[in-house]
C-alpha cells in the first residue's frame, strides 16, 4: 500500500490513476470527505482524513502502508517542515520506499518553494531510506486555467515576460513516470529531471502553437501582477503563498527557466515524453466546453 499526500490535487490524482492501472493500492491522505471522494474518484483504494502537519495523523495514515508517496501542499511557507515530519514518520515505519515530487532545478534561491525542496530531498537521502525524487517542471496543462480568457479576449496573459523561455511536462507523463517508479527498484536512489522540451518555450512561441490549432491570432499579454494577485483563483492563498508565487514569476521574467532533457523522462516511461505540440492537439481533441481547468 502506498500512501499519497496531496492525494486531492492534479499531482496526486494523476499519480493515483496511474498508480491504479498498475494494480499499485493507493491510500490518498487527504483533509476532508469532498478530497477523499476526488481522490476515490481518481483510483485510490482507500482514503485517510486527517491534518498533514499532525503528527499523530502522519503516523496513523501509514500504518500498513510500506512506502510513501510525498507531495507538498502548494506554495507553502512550511514545507521543510512538513517534509521532515513525515521523513521522520516513514522512517520510524520502515517503509521501504519514499517517492518526493520535488521541482526542476531546486538550487534556485531566487525561488523559495524550489530551494525548500532541495532541503527536504537532502533530509530524503539522510533517512538512509530507498528512495527516488521526481523533478518536474511547469506542466503543460497550465495553459488551461486561462483558456476560457485566452478564447474570449484571444490574449493569453501572465505576470512575466513572454519572452523568456520555460521547460514544460504533460502533467500526465509526470504521473505515469511516478507510478513507474514506484513499481519497479529499477530506478532507486536517483533525482530526475521530467521535461518534454529542450531549451524551453516562450510564451509567444506557444500563442504561435495557440493560434494555429485555435485558427485566430492569440497574442502574448504581461499582466500587472497586483491585478494578477486579486484574481479570484488567489483569494484563500496566505500572504506567504503569494509571496512565493511573486518571486517565482519574478524569477521568470528575468531569467525564464530552461532546464532539463526529455531524454530523462523518456527512460522512465520507456516511450518518448510527450512534446507541447502532442499535448495541445490532445487538448484540442476534447469537446470545448472540456478544455478549461474546473479545479
Amino acid at each position: 500500500m502506498i500512501l499519497v499526500t496531496g492525494a486531492a490535487g492534479l499531482s496526486g490524482r494523476t499519480a493515483i490513476g496511474a498508480m491504479a492501472r498498475r494494480s499499485l493500492h493507493t491510500r490518498a491522505f487527504v483533509r476532508d470527505e469532498a478530497q477523499a471522494l476526488q481522490a476515490r474518484e481518481a483510483g485510490a483504494a482507500e482514503t485517510f482524513v486527517g491534518d498533514l502537519r499532525n503528527p499523530a495523523d502522519a503516523a496513523a495514515a501509514l500504518r500498513g502502508c510500506d512506502a510513501l508517496h510525498l507531495i507538498a501542499p502548494r506554495l507553502v511557507g512550511d514545507e521543510v517542515a512538513i517534509g521532515l515530519s513525515r521523513l521522520a514518520a516513514a522512517r520510524q515505519a520502515g517503509l521501504r520506499k519514499v517517492v518526493y515530487q520535488g521541482v526542476s532545478h531546486p538550487w534556485i534561491q531566487d525561488m523559495p518553494h524550489h530551494w525548500d525542496k532541495l532541503l527536504v530531498q537532502r533530509a530524503i537521502e539522510e533517512t538512509g531510506l530507498p528512495f527516488v525524487v521526481l523533478q518536474p517542471t511547469n506542466y503543460m496543462r497550465n495553459v488551461t486555467w486561462a483558456w476560457e480568457l485566452l478564447v474570449r479576449e484571444r490574449v493569453y496573459r501572465l505576470p512575466y515576460s513572454a519572452d523568456t523561455p520555460l521547460s514544460w511536462v504533460d502533467s500526465d507523463d509526470v504521473g505515469e513516470a511516478a507510478a513507474v517508479v514506484h513499481a519497479t527498484d529499477r530506478f532507486d536512489q536517483g533525482a530526475y529531471e521530467l521535461c518534454g522540451t529542450v531549451g524551453g518555450l516562450t510564451r509567444r512561441q506557444l500563442c504561435a502553437m495557440l493560434s494555429e490549432r485555435l485558427g485566430v491570432e492569440i497574442r502574448p499579454e504581461v499582466a500587472d501582477w497586483d491585478d494578477w494577485r486579486r484574481l479570484p483563483r488567489y483569494a484563500r492563498w496566505s500572504s506567504e503563498q503569494l509571496r512565493r508565487l511573486q518571486c517565482m514569476f519574478a524569477y521568470y521574467d528575468r531569467h525564464g527557466l530552461r532546464g532539463g532533457n526529455p531524454a530523462v523522462l523518456s527512460m522512465l516511461l520507456g516511450r518518448p515524453a510527450t512534446t507541447y505540440e502532442q499535448y495541445l492537439d490532445r487538448l484540442m481533441a476534447l469537446p470545448p466546453q472540456q478544455r478549461a481547468a474546473r479545479d
